[in-house]
Protein backbone atom coordinates (compact mmCIF):
# COMPACT_ATOMS: atom_id res chain seq x y z
CA UNK A 1 0.00 0.00 0.00
CA UNK A 2 1.15 3.76 -0.59
CA UNK A 3 -0.13 7.05 0.43
CA UNK A 4 -1.82 9.07 -1.89
CA UNK A 5 -2.10 12.67 -1.51
CA UNK A 6 -5.99 14.47 -2.33
CA UNK A 7 -5.75 18.16 -3.32
CA UNK A 8 -8.90 19.66 -3.37
CA UNK A 9 -9.44 22.73 -5.42
CA UNK A 10 -11.74 25.34 -6.83
CA UNK A 11 -12.96 24.34 -10.40
CA UNK A 12 -11.38 27.29 -12.05
CA UNK A 13 -8.68 28.08 -14.71
CA UNK A 14 -5.37 28.00 -13.85
CA UNK A 15 -5.87 26.05 -10.37
CA UNK A 16 -4.09 22.80 -11.23
CA UNK A 17 -1.21 24.78 -12.88
CA UNK A 18 -0.99 26.57 -9.80
CA UNK A 19 -0.72 23.54 -7.93
CA UNK A 20 1.73 21.94 -9.87
CA UNK A 21 4.05 25.03 -9.84
CA UNK A 22 3.63 24.65 -5.82
CA UNK A 23 4.96 21.36 -5.93
CA UNK A 24 7.90 21.49 -8.79
CA UNK A 25 8.98 24.68 -6.66
CA UNK A 26 9.23 22.62 -3.82
CA UNK A 27 11.11 19.92 -6.09
CA UNK A 28 8.49 17.23 -5.78
CA UNK A 29 8.33 14.72 -8.58
CA UNK A 30 4.68 12.99 -9.75
CA UNK A 31 4.89 9.42 -9.96
CA UNK A 32 1.00 9.42 -10.81
CA UNK A 33 -1.78 11.85 -11.03
CA UNK A 34 -5.70 11.86 -11.54
CA UNK A 35 -7.99 14.77 -11.53
CA UNK A 36 -11.73 14.21 -10.59
CA UNK A 37 -14.43 17.32 -11.21
CA UNK A 38 -17.59 18.75 -9.80
CA UNK A 39 -19.30 21.61 -11.57
CA UNK A 40 -17.45 23.52 -8.05
CA UNK A 41 -14.44 21.94 -7.28
CA UNK A 42 -11.61 19.14 -8.24
CA UNK A 43 -9.61 16.40 -6.21
CA UNK A 44 -6.52 16.42 -7.69
CA UNK A 45 -5.07 12.95 -6.64
CA UNK A 46 -1.13 12.44 -6.71
CA UNK A 47 1.27 9.79 -6.29
CA UNK A 48 5.05 11.15 -5.14
CA UNK A 49 8.25 10.09 -2.81
CA UNK A 50 7.69 11.71 0.03
CA UNK A 51 3.41 11.94 0.63
CA UNK A 52 3.53 12.63 4.38
CA UNK A 53 6.53 15.66 3.93
CA UNK A 54 4.26 17.24 0.80
CA UNK A 55 0.97 17.06 2.30
CA UNK A 56 2.18 18.81 5.61
CA UNK A 57 4.22 21.45 2.76
CA UNK A 58 1.41 21.87 1.27
CA UNK A 59 -0.88 22.73 4.26
CA UNK A 60 1.44 25.06 5.52
CA UNK A 61 0.57 26.54 2.20
CA UNK A 62 -2.97 26.97 2.89
CA UNK A 63 -3.87 24.27 0.11
CA UNK A 64 -6.25 21.59 1.34
CA UNK A 65 -5.06 18.00 1.33
CA UNK A 66 -5.54 14.92 3.27
CA UNK A 67 -3.23 11.28 3.12
CA UNK A 68 -5.37 7.88 1.82
CA UNK A 69 -4.23 4.60 1.38
CA UNK A 70 -4.57 2.91 -2.22
CA UNK A 71 -3.03 0.26 -4.13
CA UNK A 72 0.06 0.49 -6.48
CA UNK A 73 -0.04 -2.65 -8.61
CA UNK A 74 2.64 -3.31 -10.97
CA UNK A 75 0.40 -4.88 -14.08
CA UNK A 76 2.06 -7.01 -17.04
CA UNK A 77 1.38 -4.01 -20.08
CA UNK A 78 -0.70 -6.36 -22.19
CA UNK A 79 -4.35 -7.30 -23.26
CA UNK A 80 -5.95 -8.08 -20.24
CA UNK A 81 -3.23 -7.20 -17.39
CA UNK A 82 -5.56 -5.21 -15.90
CA UNK A 83 -8.58 -7.39 -16.65
CA UNK A 84 -6.82 -9.79 -14.35
CA UNK A 85 -6.39 -8.00 -10.99
CA UNK A 86 -10.28 -6.98 -11.42
CA UNK A 87 -11.36 -10.18 -11.58
CA UNK A 88 -9.43 -11.29 -8.39
CA UNK A 89 -11.14 -8.03 -6.49
CA UNK A 90 -14.35 -9.07 -8.04
CA UNK A 91 -14.39 -12.74 -6.80
CA UNK A 92 -13.48 -11.96 -3.16
CA UNK A 93 -16.40 -9.02 -3.36
CA UNK A 94 -14.29 -5.78 -2.96
CA UNK A 95 -15.46 -2.89 -4.23
CA UNK A 96 -13.23 -0.50 -6.46
CA UNK A 97 -13.56 3.49 -5.83
CA UNK A 98 -11.16 4.69 -8.24
CA UNK A 99 -8.31 3.47 -10.69
CA UNK A 100 -5.61 5.28 -12.48
CA UNK A 101 -2.17 4.56 -13.91
CA UNK A 102 0.95 6.13 -13.38
CA UNK A 103 3.62 8.68 -15.11
CA UNK A 104 5.57 5.92 -16.56
CA UNK A 105 6.11 1.80 -17.62
CA UNK A 106 9.23 -0.04 -16.16
CA UNK A 107 9.77 -3.66 -18.48
CA UNK A 108 6.55 -3.82 -19.98
CA UNK A 109 4.63 -3.30 -16.61
CA UNK A 110 2.81 -0.18 -15.63
CA UNK A 111 1.33 1.20 -12.36
CA UNK A 112 -1.73 0.88 -11.29
CA UNK A 113 -3.50 2.87 -8.77
CA UNK A 114 -6.30 1.65 -7.49
CA UNK A 115 -8.97 2.78 -4.37
CA UNK A 116 -10.52 -0.11 -2.85
CA UNK A 117 -12.86 -0.43 -0.10
CA UNK A 118 -10.94 -3.16 1.78
CA UNK A 119 -7.30 -2.35 1.16
CA UNK A 120 -5.70 -4.91 3.74
CA UNK A 121 -7.42 -7.53 2.37
CA UNK A 122 -7.08 -6.63 -1.49
CA UNK A 123 -2.91 -6.14 -0.80
CA UNK A 124 -2.99 -9.66 0.46
CA UNK A 125 -5.41 -11.51 -2.28
CA UNK A 126 -3.04 -9.75 -4.80
CA UNK A 127 0.28 -10.68 -3.29
CA UNK A 128 -1.12 -14.05 -3.20
CA UNK A 129 -1.65 -14.78 -6.69
CA UNK A 130 1.62 -12.93 -7.43
CA UNK A 131 1.75 -9.36 -7.99
CA UNK A 132 4.37 -7.08 -7.08
CA UNK A 133 2.69 -3.77 -4.90
CA UNK A 134 4.38 -0.57 -4.09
Amino acid sequence: MVKQLSIFLENKAGRVAEITEILAGMGVNLDAISIADTESYGILRIIVENPEETCDSLRKRGVTATLTDVLDVSVRHEPGGLARILKILADNNIAIEYIYTSMSTKDGFASIIIRVENPEEAEKLLRAAGYVLG
